[in-house]
Parts: C-alpha cells; structure tokens; sequence
C-alpha cells in the first residue's frame, strides 16, 4: 500500500473516532449518578453544596479546603480538579471538567485496546475502527460511564480497571509491567473494598508463568507487591470500618443463619434479633433480600465489631458464601444499581429531568441487562476457559494464542510475526 493511501486510511479513521467520541461524550453528559448521601464524604473537604438544581455546579468552601479527615483516592483526584477550578474560576466546581476530562482519558484507553487487538489479530484499519466502535460503545454505557460525572470513588475505581486491562492486552516489555501495575494500584486504592486487587493479579501473572511460561519479572513482583502493601493502609484508619463490619455481618452473613446458628456465634436474643437489618434500621425482606422496609431499630454501634466477627460465619459454615451468591444474585446482579430500595435508581438524569439523547446510552444498558446479566455463568465460564485453552497446533506463547498476552515474549508486542497491516 503507498503511503498517500495509508495516509488517508489513519485520516479516516482518525476522523472517525472523533465523531465517535465526540457522540458518545455529548450523549453521555446528560447521564449521572444519584447522590445517595455519599458525596460529602469525598468533597466536604472543599465544596459546600449543590449552588443549582441539576447538581452541576458546587461553590467551594468560604474558608478554602480543608484537611480530609481520611484516605480514599478520589478525594485526592477530585481535590486536584478543585484546586485547578479554584485557580481559574475561584468560586464555583464545575462537575463538567471532572467528567470530560476521565471521558477523553477512556477514548483513547479504548484506541489502545483497538490498536493492540486489531495488531494481534492482524486486522487492518477498518477492523481496528470496529474494534474501537465496539469497545468504546460498552465503555459508555449508561451503567459504565454515568460515574464520572459523579464524585463517588468508583470513578477511580472504573479508570483503573481499564488500565489494568489495557496492560494485560499489551505484549510483553516495560510498557506492560507499568499499565499493569499502575491499573492494579489504581483499582485497589479507589476502596477499602479492592485493597486485595495487586495480589490478585500477581496470583493470576504467577499462574501463568507456571503453566504458560510467560515471562514474570522480579521487578515486577516487587512492584506489585509495593502497590499490594499501599492498597492495605487506608483499611487501617477506616472511619467507616464498623459501618461497613455491620452490613457484613447483620446485613450479609447472617441473612441465612438460623437463630441457634447465631447463637452459637455468641450473638445475645436481642443482636439475633437484629439480623438482617441495616445501620439505619431497613430490615432485608423478599426475594434476595431486594424488597427490604423500614423497621426503625438497629444494633449498629451497641457492639463493636472486629474482623473475625465477619470471617467467623464463613468459617463455621463453609457453604455459607455460596448460598448467599444463590440468594442475592439473581436479584442483585443487575445494571439497574438502586440505593436499599428499587425505585433510588443509581443512573438518574444530569438536569433531574430528563435523559434526552443521552437516553440511548440507558437503552444500551436495558440491552446489557436482559441479554448478558442473566448469563453470567455462562460468561463466566466462557472467561475461566478461554484463559486455559489455545487454538489447535498453536503455541501459547505464539501468535496464535486466543488473548493477546500470549505473544511470543520475543516479538516487540506490536506486530504479529509475517503480518504486515496499515
């Protein structure tokens, strides 16, 4: 191919992905998620409340930022937009910047994929436009993308596991070991919740290097490892630990426990009492619990909790785990997030009005959820095999393999070998 072609093909596709972008940016601003009581806990340090009715606007404190009062990264991350707003404007946050801004970042993570996966495959520029148009399109699904314009820390959260992705596609070489690690460090700071992800994905690297040979460096491990013990220190200054060891316990655990059951725990008639009921008193009722009401009275705060008080169910009843996914999932596995009660959907309107264009991201979310939620299992297993099988006379470190990771540590992880694409 002469270079005037493939000068216009990248000038197409270039053309294309910012038409693409541009859509899936305009549609989606008119998505966001619902305050559910939890965004003063990320920006009281700086930001008073909502100055307009679409919650667009926020007028930063009189007195200027204070201290935050614990560690989660998105306090750093939305303190850092305020403090450029504040530069600028001096008076008002404009939630606009925040989100735009982690969009353009998720545009080009979705280039990158294309880019990697089209290169593996050996797929030529009108493949790597559909691959970017497929992948961007489930990125900005309702469910997906309405966090950014929001100030929970799943915005972290989200950012970080497409990185962590991006660096398990990438062959092998420096640029993986940093998206890697960087992607690991990302998910498993957003929440005390993810502390666990670096060692996660170092058990999965390991795993591969034992069974496939693929190459796991020792500046790796140890980066890993690094990230792993930073991810663990904000769950030991936790100001909402026994928040969080109530609903594991009275509103997790021991949903499913018989009442002698909780009493050999050690739990009194009163706290057995209590099981199944929420710091704020909504007691679990109906189908996996999804039809909770209102009682009124709680146990959270009469005993102080620790974490074998959370482990300890587990313990004694190994299948307990298994039986609470049986229990919930069917009625919780859904993107339709609602906050205790189904009619506080999570995914609301930016102006509180309506979703105008931007309605066709939820529909896209709809789609998600009958089509693929139900089969999770079946995705589920589908994901667990394709990273044991390989395709026939293929080696796993080859070109050939069904994931990207498995390039031949050899190659420069651009190009399949004998391959030549525009």
């Amino acid at each position: 191919m002469s270079a005037s072609s493939r000068s216009l093909n990248v000038t197409l596709y270039a053309v294309f992905v910012s038409f693409i972008g541009f859509a899936l940016v305009g549609l989606s601003e008119q998505i966001t998620f619902l305050d559910s009581g939890d965004f003063f806990r990320t920006v009281t340090f700086m930001l008073t409340r909502p100055l307009d009715a679409t919650g667009r606007l926020w007028e930063f404190r009189s007195g200027g930022f204070q201290r935050p009062d614990h560690f989660e990264s998105g306090v750093f991350v939305f303190g850092l937009f305020g403090y450029l707003q504040q530069w600028t404007s001096g008076i008002y946050f404009d939630l606009r910047w925040q989100s735009i801004s982690a969009k353009v970042l998720l545009l080009w993570l979705g280039h990158l994929m294309a880019v990697r996966i089209a290169s593996v495959l050996g797929l030529r520029l009108l493949g790597q436009a559909f691959g970017f148009a497929v992948i961007s399109i489930g990125l900005f699904q309702a469910h997906n993308v309405g966090i950014l314009k929001s100030f929970y820390n799943e915005y972290v959260t989200f950012l970080g596991f497409i990185v962590l992705v991006l660096g398990l596609l990438t062959g092998p070489g420096l640029k993986r070991s940093l998206l890697i690690v960087f992607g690991a460090f990302l998910f498993g700071i957003s929440k005390v919740q993810f502390f666990y992800v670096p060692a996660l994905v170092l058990a999965c690297l390991a795993w591969q290097r034992l069974r496939f040979q693929l190459p796991l460096s020792r500046p790796m491990i140890a980066a890993l490892l690094c990230v792993q013990t930073i991810c663990v220190l904000p769950s030991l200054h936790n100001p909402y630990q026994q928040l969080n060891y109530h609903h594991a316990t009275y509103y997790g655990a021991y949903l499913l426990l018989s009442p002698t059951e909780l009493r050999a725990l050690g739990l009194n008639p009163a706290q057995v009492d209590c099981a199944g009921t929420d710091s704020w008193g909504i007691r679990a009722a109906g189908p996996g619990g999804s039809t909770p009401h209102r009682e009124g009275r709680s146990c959270f705060g009469e005993k102080t909790l620790k974490l074998r008080d959370v482990l300890d169910p587990y313990l004694q009843h190994p299948t307990l785990l298994w039986r609470l996914a049986a229990y919930a999932l069917p009625h919780h596995f859904t993107v339709q997030y609602f906050h205790v009660f189904k009619e506080l959907r999570y995914i609301v309107p930016a102006d509180r009005v309506s979703f105008g264009y931007g309605r066709w991201l939820v529909q896209l979310s709809e789609l998600r959820d009958a089509f693929v939620s139900h089969a999770w299992p079946l995705f589920i297993a589908a994901g667990l095999l394709a990273g044991l099988l390989r395709l026939p006379g293929a080696s796993w470190v080859g070109t050939g393999s069904l994931f990207p990771c498995g390039v031949h540590p050899q190659s420069n992880g651009d190009q399949p070998a004998g391959r030549r694409h525009p």
